[in-house]
């Protein structure tokens, strides 16, 4: 081996061994598992409700109907026909219970928009 090569050999091996002290590695911890947050329920999950009545009919035109009525006293009724142009009437009504009051709301829906009239009662039929 010539000087020149030796030379070489010295000056590859110290700019390795510079560029590996130089090189610094990071080691980060692996990141927290998610933390998990408990919500009161949106609804009330002590018990179902059951469906106590319920309708549903369409015709070949297009027109349909139904309601329902459940055990926690919710109620919804509601038509459709649909106008000389194919879009949707819908006229309807649904009702429920809060804090001891009933709600109901009135709706209307076309092509114009959807259109609602909202009612509250205080009703001890709630509690």
């Amino acid at each position: 081996m010539t000087t020149m090569q030796c030379h070489l050999i010295m000056l590859i091996l110290m700019t390795v061994l510079s560029l590996c002290t130089s090189v610094r590695m990071t080691v980060q911890a692996p990141p927290a598992p998610p933390t998990m947050v408990q919500f009161p329920p949106a609804v009330d999950t002590t018990g179902q409700a059951r469906i106590l009545e319920q309708l549903y009919e369409r015709s070949n035109k297009g027109d349909y109907k139904f309601h329902y009525t459940s055990s926690d006293k919710q109620s919804r009724i509601e038509t459709g026909r649909p106008d000389k142009d194919g879009a949707m009437i819908v006229r309807g009504q649904y009702s429920f219970c809060n804090n001891g009051y009933s709600y109901v709301v009135i709706y209307r829906a076309d092509k114009n928009g959807y259109y609602a009239l909202t009612k509250e009662y205080s009703d001890h039929d709630c509690e």
